[in-house]
């Protein structure tokens, strides 16, 4: 092949790979329907941009019908009334989350023990726990009750919801995990959640045992099994609440993949794909249904700092994201996950480069964070407002802290130091990192072609190694360092 062929192919390659992810990707996406930094589980204060709740006895199941049939709307109504009227004129925004499980501090019940008497199955994890999101009894009784309390905010807000307060953004979705999210955590209720699943698969006809070893493969029939009633499980959750609730009422999703993603385990096929995450694929198939268009949010509970392996999780869930706004998502973001209150400013600068996807590009819409853990957030004021002012910014990809917050001065520590930590961490981003390992591969090749280290094949698993290493350990950069020291040797 001649020089000007290769030459060719190589201004092609290049500008296809360096287009996807450096190009205003979500120029024409409208704007999130929920931006901006706020407070999970319980309002703080209305300092922040929103906040949701789960923690006031209005919005637990067993306050709203103490006994079967026997509902209590009102004080639901009147708490978001309260609550609206307090950011009444702001752009702020009060989500609930309809509590379904666990128990106070006090050893109060959230969820109604005349359900479990009826014969739902519930499957308990210290003070917390959850219904079991297929058992036929759990979601007829939760339809019943989102529809009742749908009828009540109807006869308060008028027939079109016309009366509805503005500032009222809307539900949190119970996604059939822990704390209403998709997953189900830790060892000890994992023989539980197999032996109710190896009922239900008796009685549809399928004898299936499952795995007898901790790390599991998701061709396994009793995980691939699973996986299917899971994602099914999730979508149909999602489909009880649209139906529920007058379409003005927004619905967030929470993400989190089952109870063998921590396993190795957590795939389905979908769309043709076998390495389908089971979440990320109830979430595409929400977007996809007539009763999810222009209705759903999707949160992640994993944004925090902890080992590179969690690090590459939240990178994953960020290309998640990206998909999820492509196919209609209102909204995505991270909720932080057993934060530290004591975080180095460091680690709240890392925080701050995940959520607005300066690594992957990936415009992350909203967090929240625990009320316990805003300190670190507090004490560095400068970060906290450069996090709040870029969160949404879906023209384009997330601008690298390379040119500069705009931020007002306070007497924090160096207001511009997230720019130092990036610089210390990669010089590099993706699309870079392409180009330059490419065109020195180029070079290499067609000056040096004939000798044996500089061979195609050998260039193309140079390459290739040196890729795996930068996403491995999110450091262009290294992988360049690799690259150009493999090419030596």
């Amino acid at each position: 092949m001649s020089f000007k062929k290769y030459l060719k192919i190589f201004i092609v390659a290049i500008t296809a790979i360096t287009y996807i992810p450096t190009t205003s990707a979500f120029a024409q996406v409208p704007s999130p329907y929920l931006q901006g930094v706020g407070y999970c589980h319980w309002v703080r204060d209305w300092s922040l941009n929103w906040a949701y709740t789960s923690s006031d006895p209005e919005v637990w199941w067993s306050t709203l019908e103490p006994r079967d049939d026997d509902f209590n709307i009102q004080p639901l109504i009147s708490f978001i009334e309260r609550q609206t009227n307090a950011i009444k004129g702001t752009n702020k925004q009060f989500w609930i989350q309809i509590y379904l499980s666990g128990l106070t501090r006090t050893g109060q019940k959230k969820y109604p023990q005349w359900l479990i008497d009826k014969g739902a199955k519930y499957v308990a994890r210290g003070d917390d726990g959850t219904f079991v999101p297929w058992d036929s009894t759990f979601t007829s009784e939760l339809q019943e009750l989102l529809k009742k309390i749908n009828e009540e905010f109807k006869k308060t807000w008028g027939g079109n919801f016309e009366s509805m307060p503005e500032n009222f953004g809307g539900i949190v979705v119970w996604s059939g995990g822990y704390y209403g999210e998709m997953q189900i955590y830790n060892e000890p209720q994992r023989p539980q959640w197999e032996r109710i699943a190896k009922e239900y698969f008796a009685s549809q006809g399928k004898n299936l045992e499952p795995p007898s070893k901790r790390l599991v493969s998701p061709n396994d029939p009793f995980v691939k099994e699973f996986n299917k009633l899971w994602f099914r499980s999730a979508v149909n959750l999602a489909r009880i609440y649209a139906s529920s609730f007058n379409p003005k009422i927004k619905l967030m999703v929470q993400l989190g993949n089952g109870l063998y993603g921590s396993y190795g385990g957590g795939f389905i096929e979908y769309e043709g794909k076998n390495n389908v995450q089971v979440d990320e694929a109830a979430a595409y198939e929400i977007l996809k249904q007539p009763w999810g268009k222009n209705r759903f949010l999707f949160k992640f509970n994993g944004w925090q700092t902890r080992p590179q392996a969690v690090r590459r999780m939240m990178t994953t869930y960020q290309w998640i994201f990206k998909n999820l706004i492509a196919r209609g998502a209102l909204g995505v973001g991270f909720e932080g996950g057993h934060l530290s209150p004591n975080m180095s400013r460091e680690e709240v600068e890392e925080l701050v480069q995940v959520a607005l996807g300066i690594d992957s590009g990936t415009p992350v819409d909203f967090v929240c964070i625990q009320p316990g853990f805003i300190g670190p957030f507090i004490n560095n004021p400068d970060l906290m407002q450069y996090l709040s002012e870029n969160l949404g910014k879906r023209t384009g990809v997330s601008p690298l802290l390379s040119e500069g917050p705009t931020i007002t001065p306070s007497p924090s520590p160096e207001p511009l130091s997230v720019l130092k930590t990036m610089v210390k961490k990669d010089f590099l981003n993706r699309p870079t990192f392409l180009f330059l390992s490419l065109a020195y591969l180029a070079v290499l090749h067609f000056f040096f072609g004939t000798s044996r280290i500089h061979q195609t094949k050998r260039l193309v698993i140079i390459f290739l190694l040196s890729l795996l290493l930068a996403e491995t350990f999110s450091s262009y950069t290294l992988g360049f360092i690799l690259l150009f020291i493999l090419s030596l040797i």
